[in-house]
Order: C-alpha cells, then sequence, then structure tokens
C-alpha cells in the first residue's frame, strides 16, 4: 500500500512471498483491516506486516496465520493499533483460508431487511 489510502479491507487471502513483507504499509496508509489471512514468507528477513512511516495509524491485525519470515507479526515505525489472534508458525506451505461467509454478497442478500438499522 503505497499511501494515501484508507479503510482497506484485506480479509481471507492467501499471500506467498519469496522476499520482502507479506503486506508493506507507508505514507498515510491507516485504518486497514488485515483479518483472517494465511502468509507465507519464504525468506528469514521479513515480517508479516511492515509499517514503514508513523503516520499509517489504526492498522488492525486479526487472526492471521503467519508461515516462515523472521517471526514478527508487525514491524516498523510504529505498532498496530489491534493485535489479537494472529499466530507465527515455522515455515510450511499453507491452504486457502477459509471465510466465515463464502460470499458477502449472498450473505448481504439473505440478510436484507432483517433489522441492523
Amino acid at each position: 500500500m503505497g499511501g494515501m489510502n484508507e479503510n482497506w479491507l484485506i480479509l481471507y487471502n492467501r499471500f506467498i512471498a519469496d522476499t520482502g513483507p507479506g503486506v508493506f504499509c507507508k505514507t498515510a496508509s491507516f485504518d486497514h483491516i488485515i483479518r483472517g489471512n494465511v502468509f507465507v514468507m519464504r525468506d528469514e528477513k521479513s515480517p508479516m506486516v511492515q509499517i514503514a512511516t508513523p503516520d499509517c495509524l489504526g492498522i488492525e491485525l486479526i487472526g492471521n496465520l503467519f508461515y516462515g519470515g523472521n517471526g514478527k507479526l508487525s514491524d516498523g515505525a510504529i505498532a498496530p493499533v489491534i493485535d489479537d489472534g494472529n499466530q507465527a508458525l515455522p515455515l510450511a506451505d499453507a491452504d486457502r483460508p477459509t471465510p466465515p461467509v463464502p460470499s458477502i454478497y449472498l450473505w448481504q442478500q439473505e440478510h436484507a431487511g432483517k433489522g441492523g438499522g
């Protein structure tokens, strides 16, 4: 995320990287939720998430699996605002994550008009 972006949802993906961090944030990249992902980092130098500049506020890391890398879930100028339920594991191949809802579109259709207003 090269900067000047807000409120990205990075949910239930599998990232496989030979080098570098799984997610790189810099220059006013803020208020992102990184949740339920699987990261496979084949180098031993990189964290799951690199927060390069102190203006990357409000980054949330929730329930991610991190295989390999340098064992750090995040590194850089500041810490994530939320770091909950993440696991750092030895390098291994990993399956794609299974989201709790297979399709947000279908979920919305099924729940349309059921309160929440």
